[in-house]
């Protein structure tokens, strides 16, 4: 995945980190050196045992070293919480580059080689696969060079190929007697130049190159070198020894994060070798994935279609004809609409158990793309984590539509709530709250032809009531959760959410950017009290033709940590990033938008420079 720039990433932090790796590997990793037990396994069986997967990320990829992305070093227990949790397989990014030596050799540091045996031990011991690769090499062999000669722009791709080859060397002789159950993956994401610029469309991102003095302005590989690749690693890894000969190999097509199926079919040409697997990786629609433009929520028709086709196409191009996939990298982001997300995480896990694909989830370890809390050993969201390992073995699960259903204070429950039902096979057996189990017919009622629930007005008045707790009327927030207990698969919540209309502060916030030379230096955090509410998407426009103010063609802006053109909040406040602030330019008007969804506040972003004066409409809070 592309890298995260987090606001914690600081050079203080690296320079702790760097100190306090350089005193780890001091000890250096030791371990007997001979060979483990050797039993080949089919591309296909792999495939089938490696469902489901996740990804160490943020970890021994990170630049410049492990420790520098916001997440700690790897310990062993990690891999004993992953494979409780139900995962079977591991995949470990690895980047390599700034820990190697300059040519002709470039010699891998043999503490960093270490460092990386010792992570893979750890989940070998604990019988999962695992897969190590070339992570964010992939930039240096996609890059283009400057001709000395003429100052134009020349693929180096000769130069980079042997550089690579040099590296595949040494790593496949240091792991060349590992068990089966190690994959090698030959190099993460190749980079063609293209970018999803708007939906699925792919485009062009950075166009001719033009700057001699810029050798990163343009990324140039094509499908042909990456079959190449793909074709000159698998033949050094096979000639190198010990167990290779029969590894699996996991080699990926063109700009597998970014391209759409038929961008990445239309050349590839895989090695001839019954040892492989092919990988993609799937962030789509990317709008719903990272929270752009808006998109919050999931699970149209057509959607679901989109993550249909994109199996069967794969499965009609390889795995029909012998080439199994793994889909190495997906996920969404933590803060989108949860019951969006887990029926996204459902949809495209048992869609790829029922192509026979292995997804690996992608776990960064940052607030925003986090699933496992590596430092308090917890999940962030267990719904989530048993939606994704059930759907990946198999295991149907039903979901209620919708989890969160919300109640304004002092108003009275005049209505019975339904909710619809996908049961996937499943039984409803019964509905708790807490220890207590609804009475049907009673206290709810299930229409078995329409596939309905619905939860009487009156014990939903009682629920609200609170009669019996002193004050428990005026709480606001999650009042009551009833669980639904399906046959199989998770049980899944149904909330009830007492609100009011979130409070923001009165009057006016105001920011003089007199001494800071114009520019806006940290983010603005407005702090608000939500009531039970939620926030699900802000837009921005120009105040007077309320044109959007982002370059995005929509006026919806982009939740995340980083600390450009997006916004983020906790439980106490928004947080409006720098890079948005810095992009106001004339009189603008936000428009916070919550759960549930007939909620809108505006705000008023006035400019009389030096200050920028914002004030919330009243009318709309």
């Amino acid at each position: 995945m592309k890298r995260i720039n987090s606001k914690s990433f600081i050079l203080t932090n690296i320079f702790s980190v760097v100190i306090f790796l350089n005193i780890f590997y001091l000890d250096t990793y030791s371990q007997e050196k001979s060979a483990s037990n050797f039993n080949p396994i089919s591309s296909q069986e792999a495939v089938k045992n490696m469902s489901p997967g996740w990804n160490l990320a943020n970890t021994l990829e990170a630049i410049p070293t492990e420790g520098s992305w916001n997440n700690p070093p790897a310990e062993e227990y990690i891999f004993d919480d992953i494979k409780k949790a139900g995962f079977r397989s591991v995949r470990i990014p690895v980047t390599w580059y700034t820990h190697f030596g300059p040519a002709p050799d470039y010699k891998v540091d043999p503490k960093w080689m270490d460092r990386v045996e010792q992570v893979v031990d750890w989940a070998l011991k604990r019988d999962l696969y695992v897969m190590i690769d070339v992570h964010f090499d992939s930039e240096w062999v996609s890059r283009m060079v400057i001709d000395p000669a003429t100052g134009n722009y020349v693929n180096n791709y000769g130069n980079s190929i042997v550089k690579l080859e040099k590296l595949w060397g040494q790593i496949a002789e240091r792991f060349k007697w590992k068990n089966e159950k190690l994959l090698l993956e030959v190099l993460n994401e190749p980079i063609d130049g293209n970018e999803p610029i708007k939906g699925d469309k792919v485009e062009d991102k950075f166009g001719k190159p033009k700057s001699p003095n810029n050798p990163e302005a343009r990324y140039d590989l094509t499908q042909e070198q990456v079959n190449d690749m793909n074709r000159r690693v698998v033949s050094l890894i096979r000639k190198s020894g010990g167990y290779n000969d029969k590894r699996l190999v996991v080699i990926p097509g063109i700009a597998s994060n970014v391209n759409p199926v038929e961008q990445i079919l239309k050349s590839f040409k895989a090695p001839d070798d019954k040892y492989i697997i092919f990988t993609s990786h799937y962030y789509l629609p990317w709008e719903f994935t990272n929270n752009q433009c808006g998109r919050t929520s999931w699970g149209t028709f057509e959607e679901k279609q989109a993550v249909e086709q994109m199996a069967k196409q794969f499965y009609e191009k390889f795995i029909k004809n012998g080439l199994p996939i793994i889909v190495g990298e997906w996920g969404t982001l933590v803060k989108n609409d949860k019951l969006s997300r887990w029926y996204y995480h459902d949809y495209l896990a048992k869609t790829g158990y029922k192509y026979g694909i292995a997804c690996l989830l992608w776990d960064n370890g940052l607030e925003l793309c986090q699933y496992y809390d590596r430092k308090n050993r917890v999940w962030r969201d267990e719904i989530l984590k048993d939606v994704t390992v059930n759907a990946g073995k198999g295991i149907p699960n039903s979901f209620i539509f919708p989890v969160d259903n919300y109640f304004k204070v002092n108003t009275d429950v005049t209505e019975d709530l339904t909710v619809k039902l996908e049961l996937n096979g499943n039984e409803l057996l019964n509905i708790y709250n807490a220890e207590k189990k609804l009475v049907r017919g009673t206290d709810y009622v299930v229409d078995t032809q329409n596939l309905t629930v619905t939860i009487k007005k009156d014990y939903l008045a009682k629920l609200l009531a609170h009669p019996d707790v002193a004050g428990e009327s005026e709480k606001l927030g999650t009042i009551a959760t009833l669980k639904f207990d399906f046959s199989k698969g998770i049980d899944m919540p149904l909330n009830i959410i007492r609100y009011d209309l979130p409070k923001f502060p009165e009057g006016t916030i105001v920011i003089d950017k007199s001494k800071t030379q114009g520019k806006i230096q940290s983010d603005m955090v407005i702090p608000v009290s939500f009531n039970g509410t939620k926030l699900d998407k802000i837009s921005l426009v120009d105040k007077e033709n309320k044109k959007p103010i982002m370059n995005s063609g929509t006026p919806y802006l982009w939740m995340s940590d980083r600390e450009d053109d997006s916004f983020d909040y906790t439980d106490t406040g928004i947080i409006l990033k720098k890079g948005i602030l810095n992009s106001l330019k004339t009189d603008s008007l936000f428009t916070f938008e919550f759960l549930p969804r007939d909620i809108k506040v505006e705000m008023e972003a006035l400019l009389a420079s030096p200050y920028i004066m914002f004030t919330v409409n009243k009318d709309t809070n």
